[in-house]
């Protein structure tokens, strides 16, 4: 399997544990995998920054469903919502749409199931591990390697700042978060403004969990 092209794939596939052969990081994914999409599209010129608000200006389309789909609810709202509205909106719909893409494409087995044989879940597992393997040492390498910050390729630097807000183990533990700091705050910084919404969104959950 090739390691796939758009960010909210490579997010979604670098939370996979492969040894335990299950998605980790579930509760959150669906923030990580919406900011993501959010992120490619900044990155590939269709989002843009408007003084806090999110604004995709003109009529083209990216070509691909799962970033599409953010795309036209962006520009259906005209502008009016922050980066943080969308990091929180309809990610569960995103998430969905790219699970079904990932199945449809044979890069993982979506397979129905029933929690305690009542409640409705689906068990997914990656049909070839070396892509996610190759992921998740490409997001480790880029909080802990040496390689300067403003050298690294944008999209690896989205996705390990992605993964170390969203604290997904399979990628960097809590005790390299907390090594590395200062490098997840330079990660941050250099990602495009939905990445600093996702850290807001995780704060403010966490928050109201404490609460």
């Amino acid at each position: 399997m090739d390691v796939p092209r758009t960010l909210p794939a490579r997010v979604y596939l670098a939370a996979y544990d492969v040894q335990r052969q299950k998605l980790t990081r579930t509760s959150r994914l669906n923030h990580l995998v919406r900011t993501a999409a959010l992120e490619e599209l900044t990155l590939a010129g269709f989002l843009r920054d408007e003084d806090g608000k999110v604004v995709a200006p003109g009529r083209e389309r990216t070509g691909d469903p799962v970033l599409d789909g953010v795309l036209e609810l962006v520009r259906e709202s005209q502008g009016r919502h922050n980066w943080k509205h969308w990091v929180r909106r309809h990610g569960t719909r995103t998430r969905k749409a790219l699970r079904d893409q990932l199945e449809a494409q044979r890069v993982i087995r979506v397979q129905p199931r029933r929690i305690l044989g009542v409640v409705p879940s689906d068990r997914v597992t990656v049909r070839d591990t070396r892509a996610v393997k190759a992921l998740q040492r490409t997001a480790a390498q880029a909080i802990g390697g040496g390689t300067p910050t403003p050298y690294l390729d944008p999209r690896d630097v989205a996705l390990a700042a992605i993964a170390a807000l969203g604290e997904v183990d399979t990628v960097c533990r809590g005790s390299v978060r907390r090594d590395n700091r200062r490098r997840i705050k330079e990660l941050v910084a250099l990602s495009g403004p939905a990445v600093p919404a996702l850290k807001k969104v995780l704060s403010d959950d966490a928050s109201s969990t404490a609460g």
